[in-house]
């Protein structure tokens, strides 16, 4: 490529050339260039002429010289873009991956029994001792008679928040434990969206414990909190122990 570009500049140098040193001819030999005068310019042009083709040549042989490179470079350069395999149809189905739903929780693990441990009482006492489990506190009627006959009206165990009876559930209880001896008025009550209800009375006594089950199917949306009630006075003589006190979702028998 540069001895190219060195003949072609020597040939624009001579076609410069040329006619400054006609001229200098010219003027130092009159006769010599008189006579041939009209050959230099003959010969002048078909100079030049072919120095113009000779030029154009070398400019044609260099383009397409540097066609080529830039050919080879891109090919050098690009890189060949990935084949894309498409799958028929059957194995596009086996290459499937199946994305499977988070597994729902059973019924049973999703309506555990609800307990009920925070209560407001009054002249009821939580104790340790004397409970049917020894794994968590029951509640007792007060048996301080001196104190007893110092209060009057009744003895109130009142759960603090409220429990709503999911209309879902499918067939839901209260359940709790609990001894009695009862010689006044006794009695259970649901506050069933603000107004008492009364469930249970308990009219006789029961000295060893029994589970005690009340169905709460037809309070079904309902919001409820329990109160459990002894009569209390000078001659006190009831006696209450109450323990396990829970809401049973799905109870079974």
């Amino acid at each position: 490529m540069k001895q190219k570009r060195r003949i072609k500049t020597a040939f624009l140098l001579i076609s410069l050339l040329l006619p400054i040193i006609v001229s200098i001819l010219a003027c130092g030999f009159p006769g010599i260039v008189n006579t041939s005068l009209h050959e230099t310019e003959i010969s002048l042009d078909v100079q030049l002429t072919l120095n113009a083709e000779r030029i154009t040549a070398i400019n044609a042989e260099e383009t397409e010289q540097a066609m080529k490179e830039t050919s080879v470079l891109a090919q050098i350069t690009t890189v060949p873009s990935p084949t894309t395999h498409i799958l028929p149809t059957e194995t596009q189905a086996a290459a499937t991956v199946t994305l499977e739903p988070p597994a729902t929780p059973s019924t049973s693990a999703a309506l555990e029994p609800i307990p009920i441990k925070d209560w407001s009482m009054y002249f009821w006492v939580p104790v340790s001792s004397g409970c049917q489990s020894t794994a968590e506190l029951c509640w007792k009627l007060n048996d301080n008679h001196l104190e007893a006959q110092t209060s009057t009206g009744f003895a109130s165990l009142i759960s603090k928040q409220p429990i709503i009876i999911d209309p879902v559930w499918e067939n839901p209880y209260l359940v709790f434990n609990h001894k009695r001896k009862i010689e006044r008025s006794a009695y259970l009550e649901l506050q069933l969206d603000d107004k008492w209800l009364k469930v249970r009375d308990y009219t006789k006594s029961r000295l060893d414990w029994s589970t005690e089950v009340i169905d709460l199917n037809q309070f079904r949306g309902k919001k409820m909190i329990l109160r459990y009630i002894a009569e209390i006075g000078m001659d006190q003589r009831n006696a209450w122990l109450i323990q396990g006190v829970q809401v049973v979702p799905n109870y079974v028998p």
